[in-house]
């Protein structure tokens, strides 16, 4: 709603499961029981002004009710002078019929009756599209306007409705607390949905069932050797996640959250110091029964085509990308039943833990523009639900779980790449960033972007939207029969694990530029027969192809001589299992993840002789794990730049600085988003309610104007 537009009594319906009106099922977003939000069924609710607001906070003897807001555009990326990020204009949109009529404050009347005569048209527009599921019980809605109700208060508000929000919200739910999600896409399940799914934790409940040993101590030590090039270490918040992330997982396990174990073992890094053979990597289950309505929002994942096997099942058969029939029937079975399973179960675990079973509201397609503060505390948001304004209050705090900044136009600049295509859904704008920054918040730039190989399909969008799908390739990479090269045709680095091709694409030459990017999959007729790109088309149509390597290396601008070198070069020891150069196919993660087994005597090597050959352009894509983010301490605060916790203020997931472990480990992101939510919402439940906070409504009370 535009500020200071003032519409009047506003009468609020309660809807039942299924209920349509004159135009048909009732479609929007979908908001908690008017009951939960403050309100009661049938009565009228005064959505005051911002002034009455101010004014009434100030009434209450907590020193008015300021809101940090940003009047530009964007505001300055801290310390990298990277420009700024949107956050979308907070000013009050005037039409010129409007400004004709002489403002909101002369002709009130004719402007309230111009703007609700623009709301039921857009209703009706809107009602001949289904924007959501079936609405669950408790559905309120304006019956004159056609827009949905927002909750008015909460204990604890997460602005994220991924892995980091539902965690943070299901804990805080059964702490007793008030808790509300608010997303702004039309799907739940964020970031996480769109991964393999694991989650690592060292040290956890289910070694110890298993009888496999780990310990506190070893799993620091394998982290710290892990990230031993990649910058220094938060100690105190590193101590905080390896003792508190098992607690966590079997917290949530204790809720109904199935986590078992994968049977894979510290694959990256097998003889780092700490390492364990198995028990640290996780993966969640979930029956599709158990989302109940929500089952049609909860995202899904267009990158992995084995979804609903678990990945202890896929290791068994001997890797995805070679998975024979076996594996394609109990795929074919497992989907009848709806069994969810990597990403998608991961995330619609927890929804199904808080929003189904604990009845955890929820707000969709609700973008956050701006946080609350009640003198130096965080105490709500303003949320823009389609074109209304609606102010949150939030009794214990925020969370900010709204991930990275993958999407956003500074991206490749910040993180000091040639460009990246972000393969997470495509929601990853910079908003924890840009939220934060009238608070005073402090930024911490740990390690790196963790960035994959991939291409763009030609014919492929994300679901729900017309963007481009990019597709990971990063396993295919390794298989026999094919090769990476640069411009020149010379190969960079071992493709059977991606991370050493990817540190080689980041180095530049001494003239600043970056001589392994563009970069080529090259193969023979070999393995386009035997396998697969990926999880996408079975070849993308954007393919370069030819009878000989010369007018290959012609079609896709690839010097001729070098690449007809360097494939004579790698011959030479393919066929006999031996890279030379780059040791293909050494790591005990490539020949079991990015190999053939069937592939004699080295899953990861073959030659390239039989034409015709063929090459496709790889990309740079984004997982939506970034080098910078918010600074936390061990409860989950955000911290200023002297290391005071912003009281109100918490961030999880991807938002947060990674710098209690700045290198790449399979399942961390994951892991810390279902962590630190938990700690958020833990110190929230042990916070004093009254420590600065607004006053709440009774329930079923009007706001006085």
């Amino acid at each position: 709603m535009h500020e200071g537009l003032d519409v009047g009594l506003v009468e609020v319906q309660h809807l039942e499961q299924g209920a349509v009106d004159e135009r048909g099922p009732i479609s929007g977003r979908l908001v908690p029981r008017p009951e939960q939000a403050g309100v009661t069924p049938g009565r009228g609710v005064r959505r005051p002004s911002p002034q009455a607001a101010d004014s009434r906070m100030a009434g209450s003897g907590q020193g008015g009710c300021r809101r940090v807001q940003e009047q530009s555009a964007g505001h300055p990326l801290h310390r990298f002078g990277q420009g700024r990020l949107p956050v979308g204009s907070h000013e009050v949109r005037q039409t010129s019929r409007h400004r004709r009529l002489g403002g909101d404050r002369v002709h009130r009347p004719m402007v309230r009756s111009l703007f609700r005569h623009r709301r039921m048209r857009q209703a009706r527009e809107v009602g001949r599209v289904r924007l959501s599921p079936p609405p669950a019980p408790g559905v309120a809605r304006h019956r004159r306007l056609g827009a949905l109700v927002a909750a008015r208060e909460c204990d604890l508000l997460c602005i994220g409705g991924g892995l980091g929000g539902l965690a943070a919200a299901l804990r805080a739910a059964d702490a007793g607390l008030e808790a509300l999600i608010v997303e702004k896409s039309p799907l739940i399940g964020g970031v996480a949905a769109y991964s393999g799914g694991v989650v690592w934790v060292g040290n956890n409940h289910l070694q110890r069932q298993a009888g496999l040993e780990d310990s506190a101590e070893d799993t620091t030590r394998y982290l710290r050797w892990v990230a031993r090039d990649a910058g220094t270490f938060d100690e105190d918040l590193l101590a905080t996640f390896v003792r508190r992330a098992p607690e966590a997982v079997e917290y949530f396990g204790g809720l109904g959250v199935r986590f078992q174990n994968t049977g894979l073992g510290d694959q990256y890094h097998p003889d780092a110091p700490g390492s364990v053979p198995g028990g640290r990597i996780l993966e969640v289950t979930v029956d599709g029964e158990a989302l109940g309505p929500w089952r049609d929002r909860c995202r899904s994942s267009p990158h992995f085509r084995l979804l609903g096997l678990t990945h202890d099942e896929v290791r068994r058969a001997g890797g995805d990308l070679v998975a024979g029939e076996v594996l394609a029937e109990l795929h074919r079975q497992r989907r009848k039943r709806d069994f969810w399973t990597w990403g998608p179960g991961l995330s619609a675990a927890f929804a199904a833990a808080a929003l189904v079973q604990r009845g955890v509201p929820i707000l969709l397609e609700a973008r956050c523009i701006e946080l609350v503060r009640s003198g130096d505390r965080v105490s709500g948001a303003v949320v823009e639900v389609r074109d209304e304004r609606q102010e949150i209050r939030a009794r214990r705090g925020v969370l900010v779980a709204t991930g990275s900044y993958g999407s956003a136009p500074f991206a490749a600049e910040l993180e000091g790449l040639p460009e990246i295509f972000e393969a997470s859904p495509p929601v990853l704008d910079g908003d924890a960033l840009a939220l934060v920054e009238p608070t005073g918040a402090a930024r911490a730039r740990a390690g790196q972007a963790f960035t994959i190989f991939g291409y763009e399909s030609p014919t492929e969008r994300h679901p729900g939207t017309d963007l481009p799908l990019h597709r990971e390739l990063s396993r295919a990479l390794g298989l026999p029969h094919a090769i990476v090269v640069n411009r020149t045709g010379r190969r960079f680095g071992d493709e059977s694990f991606y991370g050493f091709l990817l540190r080689a694409v980041k180095e530049r030459d001494a003239s600043g530029q970056f001589p392994n990017y563009p970069c080529y999959l090259i193969g023979d007729n070999r393995y386009r027969t035997r396998y697969r790109l990926g999880d996408g088309e079975e070849w993308p149509a954007n393919l370069a192809q030819a009878s000989n390597l010369t007018d290959l290396a012609g079609a896709l601008g690839v010097d001729a001589g070098g690449l007809i070198d360097q494939v004579t070069t790698f011959n030479d020891g393919a066929d006999e299992g031996n890279d030379l150069a780059f040791g293909r196919g050494t790591l005990p993660y490539s020949r079991l993840r990015a190999g053939d087994p069937n592939q004699s005597p080295n899953p990861n090597l073959g030659s390239l002789t039989e034409p015709p050959f063929w090459g496709l352009p790889l990309k740079l894509l984004g997982t939506g794990i970034y080098s910078t983010g918010l600074l936390i301490n061990t409860d989950a605060q955000v911290l200023t730049e002297d290391r005071r916790p912003i009281d109100g203020l918490y961030a999880t997931g991807n938002a947060a600085a990674y710098v209690e472990q700045p290198a790449y480990v399979g399942g961390l992101a994951n892991a810390r988003a279902i962590t630190y939510g938990y700690l958020a919402a833990t110190h929230a439940a042990a916070s004093n309610r009254s420590r600065g906070l607004p006053t709440p409504l009774a329930q079923g009370a009007e706001d006085p104007e």
